[in-house]
């Protein structure tokens, strides 16, 4: 795992749309505030808007490791590109 990489993150959805899931951002860019890099399934519309509607941009695409082997987005916020 990198410092400044999200490995996961998760909002129960009876809990989504409360502001938790910009709240985790938050305290993760605090902790990485210039840079961070996340993936997400390509299937994944709603993961994708929540994040580029936070500033993270697509970088790359490519299929995730088995078993799951999907197709997925890496994306990426740098901080003088957003907030």
């Amino acid at each position: 795992m990198k410092s400044d990489s999200i490995d996961g993150l998760y909002v129960h959805p009876r809990f989504q749309s409360l502001g938790i899931g910009s709240a985790l951002l938050i305290k993760a860019r605090s902790l990485s505030p210039q840079r961070l890099e996340l993936h997400t399934h390509q299937a994944n519309q709603q993961a994708r808007t929540f994040y580029e509607s936070h500033g993270f941009e697509i970088v790359e695409s490519g299929i995730s490791l088995a078993p799951e082997s999907a197709p997925e987005l890496r994306y990426l916020w740098i901080a003088d590109k957003s907030d």
